[in-house]
C-alpha cells in the first residue's frame, strides 16, 4: 500500500516595483513570495527575467508561474520620457555623480516646455 499526501503550495503573490528610465522606457521588479521554486516569468513585452528592462509606455502584464503550474498575474504602467523626445538642442546635466545628497540640475531647451523631471538612485529609488 502506498500513501501519498497531497497539499497545495503557498500561492503567488507579487508586489511591482517599476521605474521610468532616461530612454524612454521603463524597468520593472517584482518581490515574489509564495510557490514553488522554480518560477518562470512571462512578461506582456516578450521578456522572461526579473527585472524586465525595455517596457514600453502603457499597461504591461506579469504572469509568474510556479514548478506546479500554479500561476499569479500582475500589471503596471509605464509613463517613461528620455530626453530623446526633446530633440537633439535638449541638454540635461545633474551633477555631481555619485552624490552625497546635494546636487545641481541644468535644463537648457531651445523651446519652452512643460514636463516632470524625476531623479532616482542607482537602485531606484526615488530621490527626487
Amino acid at each position: 500500500m502506498t500513501i501519498a499526501t497531497v497539499g497545495s503550495s503557498p500561492a503567488i503573490t507579487l508586489s511591482m516595483n517599476t521605474i521610468d528610465l532616461p530612454t524612454g522606457l521603463c524597468q520593472s521588479t517584482l518581490s515574489v513570495s509564495g510557490g514553488v521554486q522554480p518560477l518562470s516569468y512571462t512578461w506582456s513585452n516578450g521578456e522572461n527575467t526579473n527585472p524586465a528592462l525595455g517596457l514600453p509606455n502603457g499597461t504591461f502584464s506579469v504572469t509568474v508561474s510556479d514548478a506546479n503550474g500554479c500561476t499569479s498575474t500582475s500589471s503596471g504602467s509605464c509613463m517613461a520620457v528620455g530626453t530623446s523626445a526633446f530633440g537633439d538642442n535638449f541638454k540635461l546635466m545633474l551633477y555631481p555623480n555619485p552624490s552625497s545628497g546635494l546636487f545641481l540640475l541644468s535644463v537648457q531647451s531651445p523651446q519652452t516646455i512643460e514636463a516632470e523631471i524625476r531623479v532616482f538612485d542607482v537602485l531606484g529609488a526615488a530621490v527626487y
